[in-house]
């Protein structure tokens, strides 16, 4: 499932501009445990401060969750619950998730139940800018 909304602004007046944005998305993956989530927000000004002057500023912020299972290059990915055979038992008498379950492949579903794998990013960018008339006084 995909959730996602945008919301944005702009105006100003004859020498002020500005802009905002912000984003939020949310997205559950195919696999057991895969998410994305991503915060970001975004604003733009500029100041005309006489006919030759010209400043202005961009900032942004984000935010980055990631979850997941384990590697792709692990025998305990969700995927390789393939390489098992459809009869071979999952759980045991107890309702238990076995570990190997058959002496050739570890149980993927351990991962799932058990392994808790996310990474966050979180950056702030700021930007000041002049028409060039600054640099030169």
């Amino acid at each position: 499932m995909i959730k996602m909304l945008n919301l944005s602004a702009s105006g100003g007046t004859e020498k002020t501009k500005y802009y905002m944005s912000g984003e939020g998305s949310k997205q559950d993956g195919i696999l057991i445990k895969n998410k994305f989530e991503r915060l970001s927000l975004r604003a733009n000004v500029d100041q005309e401060i006489s006919k030759k002057i010209k400043v202005g500023m961009n900032m942004s912020v984000a935010r980055t969750l990631t979850g997941r299972t384990t590697s792709d290059n692990d025998f305990g990915t969700p995927m390789q619950i393939v390489a098992l055979a459809p009869i071979t038992p999952l759980h045991d008498e107890n309702g238990q998730l076995y570990d190997r379950p058959v002496t050739t492949y570890y149980n993927p579903l351990l991962n799932a139940a058990n392994g808790h794998y996310t990474s966050q990013y979180s950056g702030i960018s700021v930007a000041f800018m002049d028409n060039g008339t600054l640099s030169k006084a």
